[in-house]
């Protein structure tokens, strides 16, 4: 058997190997800072690590690990939807080697399908670039749910944006406002909750009106704004600061999340929180910052590109149940 756990061997060995492999999927971070993208794989890696639940493996070849995958059962989404849930965290094969579609499909056969047998659902998102590793997944019974497409912008120069009246900081008493912009917003922009007809709109719904209310908690978040406009909460925005540990030119931003109220769009909301997010980001350091949006949310694209952010990757979002069957 060429899969292994490498759980099993001490993680000074391997984990420099896994984070070269893994940084492919932060490959937007290499034009931010030198070694961003390693930086950011390796602090995911070492959380992984941290984590009992997931298992990482190996491929091994004729010279060394030839492939790496991390799987293991996700506790929120298992909590929140109340049966067994794992999430494939990251799954990379070595570009070059030779039978690598090969490589592919025998550690998902190996080594991922053994590991999921419990699960009723699996999760992943892989990078649309890697082909080996979508058609191994798909072989096994994963199906496409959605693309997500990353869009960044890098710090502005200059004297920051003045500060617009209509946007402030967001307070615990405006949680439910957000909660119900937040569940209405992403119904009409469906993510791959959304697109799957197997899990429940309610518990999906929750999904996002607990995420908007752990924003304005602080867990979710660094930094919640809202607009509000004619005495109403129009719209709001999430921030989060990456690496702040690292180098002020290695630290970059995050707005995982958007959203505006149907009675308010048309009126330049949605570029004012945005606008605002990113000055925030920016006055803190964020030397780039990026935004996540599905491929098929035109009306965001279109925010994103006059903003001046462009598109640097685009990831699959896949489900697999399991009654779906892993035909390898």
């Amino acid at each position: 058997m060429t899969v292994h756990d490498l759980r099993l061997q001490p993680v000074s060995e391997w984990i420099a190997h896994a984070t070269e492999l893994l940084s492919s999927e932060n490959h937007w971070l290499h034009g931010v800072g030198p070694g961003l993208a390693l930086d950011a794989t390796r602090r995911t890696i070492e959380a992984l690590v941290g984590d009992e639940r997931v298992s990482i493996l190996s491929h091994t070849g004729a010279h060394g690990i030839d492939a790496i995958a991390a799987v293991g059962e996700s506790k929120w989404d298992c909590e929140h939807f109340g049966f067994p849930v794992h999430k494939l965290y990251g799954f990379a094969t070595a570009r070059g080697i030779a039978n690598q579609d090969r490589v592919a499909k025998a550690l998902v056969a190996e080594g991922i399908i053994p590991l999921i047998a419990s699960a009723e659902l699996v999760m992943a998102r892989v990078s649309l670039s890697a082909v080996p590793e979508l058609s191994a997944l798909e072989s096994a019974g994963f199906r496409l749910m959605d693309v997500q497409v990353m869009w960044m912008h890098q710090r502005a120069k200059g004297h920051p944006a003045a500060m617009d009246a209509a946007i402030r900081a967001a307070t615990i008493d405006d949680t439910r406002a957000m909660s119900a912009i937040a569940r209405e917003t992403m119904r009409e922009a469906p993510t791959h909750f959304h697109l799957d007809s197997r899990l429940a709109a309610d518990r999906v719904d929750a999904l996002y009106e607990g995420w908007a209310a752990n924003s304005v908690a602080g867990t979710a978040a660094d930094y919640v704004l809202v607009a509000e406009l004619d005495g109403e909460i129009a719209g709001f925005t999430t921030a989060k600061l990456a690496n702040t540990e690292g180098t002020s030119s290695a630290r970059y931003g995050i707005i995982p999340l958007v959203a505006v109220a149907a009675g308010f769009r048309g009126r330049g909301v949605g570029r004012r929180l945005v606008s605002a997010a990113l000055a925030w980001l920016d006055h803190r350091g964020a030397a780039a910052s990026c935004i996540g949006t599905q491929a098929n949310n035109f009306r965001a694209a279109a925010l994103y590109a006059a903003l001046g952010l462009r598109p640097v990757s685009a990831a699959v979002s896949m489900h697999r149940w399991r009654d779906d069957g892993d035909v390898v």
